[in-house]
């Protein structure tokens, strides 16, 4: 599955844009049928933050329930 991130520089949720194009109906309907995108387990990713490909942050989600929207192009999720 393809992701655009959109990262804020806060504590405010940020979102990232899931895109249409890049699921198979069943993740649609498994990962995205709901209100809430389910994270099971904390992670933990690396984000490109700069220009250079080794610009990057590490950043932890928690697991939880997160809020999502639906848009045009995909589904966004506000971690």
């Amino acid at each position: 599955m393809t992701v655009l991130a959109v990262v804020k520089r806060n504590n405010a949720l940020s979102p990232w844009l899931f895109l249409y194009e890049s699921m198979t109906s069943v993740a649609k309907h498994r990962f995205f049928g709901a209100d809430t995108f389910l994270v099971e387990t904390d992670f933990v990713c690396q984000l490109q933050v700069g220009i250079s490909i080794t610009d990057t942050k590490e950043i932890a989600i928690k697991a939880g329930y997160y809020p999502i929207e639906m848009s045009p192009d995909g589904v966004r999720v506000f971690f």
